[in-house]
């Protein structure tokens, strides 16, 4: 395969790969639980959603668009009803 990809005898491109072959291989066989962060990226959002200084007016400008919308259909609808 090396010397399909080479298009030659395959020694460059193999020694260019042997690097990238090693890593994937260290990333493949790594301990998978020392990236379990279950739980605690919940409390970290938590925490952050509670101390959101814009939290208010951005739920506030989120209903505010929501209720606007909807007037809009409405208003749309009786509009073309006439």
């Amino acid at each position: 395969m090396l010397n399909e990809l080479g298009g030659g005898a395959g020694e460059d491109i193999a020694t260019a790969f042997a690097p990238l072959l090693d890593a994937a291989g260290r990333i493949g066989m790594a301990d998978s639980s020392e990236y379990d962060y279950s739980g605690k990226l919940n409390q970290e959002f938590k925490t952050y959603q509670d101390n959101d200084p814009l939290r208010g007016f951005t739920e506030a400008k989120a209903l505010l668009t929501t209720e606007l919308v909807g007037l809009g259909t409405v208003v749309g609808g009786v509009t073309i009803a006439l």
